[in-house]
């Protein structure tokens, strides 16, 4: 009788601690697993084919619900300073750096009041998940090395801007960086503002470059800041180049403080 109570006790303290600790990991994992079915499923309700003029409210809601299932799964915690420097009721260029595949997702959830499209390179727009729903969001797709494509992408960004629909986010490296460090600007995409007429919002973001390297075990804290707002009467006669370094090296002393 001793050795049977003694059998169930020891059951009960290996039980106890798999209950508190792995059935919640257990549960978490299969309610995410849940969601990105549901955002499958809905996401095969919009075309490849159709060329979106404006984002739906079901499907950007769709969008941002993803990119949260990304980030809460990824444990990013983010940090959002300088959203009262956004224009306010006005569609903006929106400049930032890029680190990591988590930039956009961080950037599109800090400014979930803005409806706001980004451009994306044409590989995102051949992944299962993504692709749909970015099509019905209206990124644009921009094929790298292909001058007409680039032309392609500023008409419809210049468009979405001027006619009030979206206001779009690029980042003018180009490429994600390897080391952190900023590379070099491409100056053509601040023509996108000059002849919109809008304001560009330069935002500054870090530490999503260690999302991979801490997960699953630390939370990663990410810090997205608002850096500068540009009106459109500051730069209306000046040169795209001057603008463009001027812009990258402001970025530049934010990153290494």
């Amino acid at each position: 009788m001793f050795c049977m109570l003694n059998h169930f006790a020891s059951f009960y303290i290996v039980l106890i601690p798999v209950v508190i600790f792995v059935l919640p990991v257990l549960i978490g994992i299969v309610f995410q697993l849940l969601c990105w079915i549901f955002l499958l499923i809905a996401s095969f309700f919009f075309s490849m084919k159709k060329d979106y003029q404006k984002p739906s409210a079901f499907s950007r809601w769709l969008l941002n619900f993803g990119y949260r299932l990304v980030c809460s799964g990824g444990r990013l915690v983010i940090h959002f300073d300088g959203k009262e420097l956004l224009p306010k009721g006005r569609r903006f260029l929106f400049i930032s750096n890029h680190r990591s595949r988590f930039d956009h997702m961080v950037e599109c959830l800090a400014m979930d009041d803005e409806y706001m499209a980004f451009v994306s390179k044409e590989e995102n727009f051949r992944v299962l998940l993504a692709r749909r729903l970015m099509k019905r969001n209206c990124y644009i797709s921009l094929k790298r090395g292909d001058g007409r494509s680039a032309f392609e992408m500023i008409r419809k960004s210049i468009a979405f801007i001027k006619n009030g629909v979206l206001s779009i986010g690029i980042f003018p490296e180009g490429t994600r960086s390897p080391d952190g460090k900023l590379l070099p600007f491409k100056p053509g995409v601040f023509k996108i503002a000059e002849k919109a007429e809008c304001p560009i919002v330069v935002g500054a973001i870090k530490g999503t470059d260690l999302v991979c390297k801490n997960w699953p075990w630390k939370r990663t804290p990410v810090h997205f800041e608002i850096l500068k707002v540009y009106e459109p009467c500051e730069f209306k006669d000046r040169n795209t180049n001057d603008l463009s370094d001027e812009i990258e090296n402001l970025l530049r002393k934010s990153l290494e403080n």
